[in-house]
This record gives C-alpha cells, sequence and structure tokens, in this order.
C-alpha cells in the first residue's frame, strides 16, 4: 500500500520540545529577527508581556516537524498553513505539536491537518490548519518508458508531442481507466478505456516527464512513464 492510501480521517500524531534559550539564539541567527521584545529580558520587563517572548513562528516551526517526521512523514509535501497565536509562548514552555487529519484529497492526493501548538498547561497556544501533498517515490524498475508486450498496458507514441494512444495488452471484465500524474502526484487527465484502448490530447500539458497509472475498479494495476516534448 503507497503512503497516501495508508493515511486515514482522524489519524493522529504528537511531539514535544522545550523551548530553551539556545533555541531563540538559533532562531534569531537564522532569521536576524532581533525584536528586543524577544531577545532582551529587560526591555519585555517593561511591556504588557513582562516576560521575554519567545517568537510565534519558533513555535510554529514544529509544525514542520511533525509533518516531515510523524503525519504523513517521509514523502509530504507541506504547501499550505493557516496560524493563529493566541497565547505567548516563553523560554522553559514545553509545547506539544498536536496533529490530526481531517481530510483527504484523492485528485491531488493531499490531506489537511488540524496543527494545534498547547503548553504544559495544556492550554493552546497556537492554532492552525495545514495542506500537505503525498509524495510518492516512483520505482524505476517498474516504470520503462519504452513499450514492451510484457506490461499490462503500451504507450505510443512515447515521447509524444499532441495525443497518446494506451492499448491494453489483457481482456478485462470491469471498467479501466487511465490517470495522467505529474511526478509531483498531481491528477491532470482522466479518461475511460473502451475496447481496450484509448487516446488522450496532451496539448495542452507542458513538456516533461510524467506517469501514466491504469485501474481496475480501483485498484492501481500498471503505471508506466511518459515523455511528453511537444
Amino acid at each position: 500500500m503507497n503512503k497516501y492510501d495508508s493515511i486515514k480521517l482522524g489519524d493522529t500524531a504528537e511531539i514535544k520540545h522545550v523551548i530553551t534559550n539556545e533555541d531563540l539564539s538559533k532562531f534569531v541567527d537564522l532569521t536576524g529577527d532581533d525584536n528586543r521584545l524577544h531577545v532582551d529580558k529587560n526591555y519585555a520587563k517593561n511591556t504588557s508581556f513582562k516576560k521575554q517572548v519567545v517568537h510565534g513562528m519558533l513555535g510554529a516551526s514544529f509544525i514542520s516537524t511533525i509533518i516531515g517526521t510523524k503525519l504523513p512523514g517521509d514523502g509530504a509535501l507541506w504547501y499550505s498553513q493557516s496560524l493563529e497565536f493566541l497565547l505567548p509562548v516563553r523560554i522553559g514552555d514545553i509545547i506539544t505539536v498536536k496533529a490530526e487529519v481531517i481530510k483527504k484529497n484523492d485528485r491531488n492526493r493531499s490531506v489537511e491537518l488540524i496543527t494545534d501548538i498547547y503548553n504544559q498547561n495544556n492550554k493552546k497556544v497556537t492554532a492552525g490548519i495545514s495542506k500537505v501533498k503525498i509524495i510518492e517515490q516512483l520505482n524505476d524498475n517498474s516504470l520503462k518508458v519504452e513499450n514492451s508486450e510484457n506490461l499490462f498496458f503500451s504507450i505510443y507514441p512515447n515521447p509524444a508531442k499532441t495525443e497518446i494512444t494506451i492499448s491494453c495488452h489483457f481482456e478485462s471484465s470491469v471498467s479501466l481507466k487511465v490517470n495522467l500524474y505529474s511526478v509531483f502526484g498531481t491528477l491532470l487527465k482522466s479518461a475511460s478505456i473502451i475496447n481496450d484502448n484509448t487516446t488522450l490530447n496532451i496539448t495542452e500539458i507542458p513538456n516533461g516527464l510524467y506517469i501514466l497509472k491504469i485501474y481496475n475498479s480501483n485498484s492501481e494495476i500498471g503505471i508506466q512513464k511518459l515523455l511528453i516534448q511537444h
């Protein structure tokens, strides 16, 4: 089973981290944000906050950690994030980042997650929604550009300019369909296969390498590379 299909609605993950002075210093060195409210305790003492306030994005950066290492983990491409900073985070706070899958988008193989951050008092300090694409690994042994009678289907021409014909090398009692994906897993085109073959117009698809997959009901039964060169 691939990574996207293994993810279920309601899946959760969490990580914890203690915010330290070293974290703050590294963040300032990396970003250049040396706002005195964050770095000068004497300055902060004379504000309504009374103590240094940790950069909101320092805490939020651990959302990247949970997405990249826990949920979804390897292959996650984080492309959208909403954030609301509810309470200040202080040096010494223990933050818990929690993620929960609340939506799946089969068309572009992405997931939507609640990504909230809590302090050691179980108070929510940051609220957010993340959108993440799932990038699957391509198996070079199974993705051959050349047409072969040993494959479930063939593509011609390949490389192609304006259109391609997909021919299946077996008979099926159920309907088949072909999907054209970008190498990032975005669905670009889909068509039913009638009488063991179908034609796709690709004139609007930019030059590049793409992936064609054949499906029998909801099961993937064949996959090949397609090179488009107008």
